[in-house]
């Protein structure tokens, strides 16, 4: 793991392997680089070079103050800076994919292609619930349970169990609810860009979004869809909110297979 210092913050990442064009994976709310490992291994075996870093308030990555998403935006480009890399695919999920459209619009001229998994055109929906993360396993176990459709819930319990262990923990030992609010109101101060900004971006566009997400119902997906006219929607069946454990093997593929496409 790498790290780069931007003022106050001390940004880390990762990267996975050799050659190949850039691949720059985007986490959500509150997740970290290392949710990535399965997935960036594959894409370096299919002859990407791959990137990951731990937003502000996740993992490694230390800072000093409230941030807004033009920060953690700013984060991907110095990153980009120090690493040389000129041109990269983006790949955001949920609120990481509000950073790739803030990229995508300001960033034009730097992004091969665009992915926006599990994400919206406004964070107000990631907003509505109202969550609370504990100490407590089973509450934060059943919290878990809707962001997954009712088949992966039924069937891996126990990931579930284990996911929700180590939510309580880090709320125990290190400072997670506070992170976590600061990423809530960097969500809040979030200033979508414009329709114009958006047709811009002449890149190629791949939204993937799971038919039973109830945190980002299908419908709004569909007005992402619209925000970028030149997009292809693929819609995950039997799958909620978080692809990248639901359906990573469908997941891994549908990227490896598109992106040479949109070269």
């Amino acid at each position: 793991m790498a790290s780069l210092q931007r003022g106050n913050t001390e940004l880390f990442y990762t990267t996975w392997g050799t050659q190949g064009e850039w691949i720059t994976l985007l986490n959500g709310f509150m997740r970290s680089s290392s949710d990535f490992t399965l997935l960036a291994t594959g894409l370096a075996r299919a002859g990407f070079r791959v990137l990951a870093l731990d937003n502000r308030g996740t993992g490694r990555t230390q800072y000093a103050t409230n941030f807004t998403l033009d920060d953690m935006t700013d984060d991907v480009v110095a990153i980009w800076d120090q690493e040389e890399i000129l041109s990269s695919h983006v790949i955001g999920f949920s609120m990481g994919g509000l950073l790739a459209q803030l990229l995508a619009t300001r960033k034009n001229e730097r992004i091969s292609s665009l992915t926006l998994v599990s994400s919206c055109v406004h964070p107000a929906r990631i907003l509505r619930p109202n969550v609370t993360w504990s100490m407590d396993v089973d509450h934060n176990q059943a919290i878990l349970g809707h962001y997954v459709s009712a088949s992966f819930k039924e069937k891996n319990q126990m990931l579930l169990r284990m996911m929700a262990q180590a939510i309580s923990t880090a709320v125990e030992k290190n400072d997670f609810l506070l992170h976590a609010n600061r990423q809530l109101e960097a969500m809040r101060l979030y200033a979508p860009p414009t329709a114009a900004q958006r047709s811009a971006f002449t890149g190629s566009v791949l939204i993937l979004h799971g038919r039973e997400d109830a945190l980002i119902p299908l419908e709004e997906a569909q007005q992402l869809q619209a925000a970028f006219p030149q997009s292809q929607f693929l819609v995950a069946e039997e799958a909620g909110h978080l692809l990248l454990a639901e359906k990573s093997v469908w997941l891994s593929a549908t990227i490896i297979s598109s992106l040479p496409k949109r070269v």
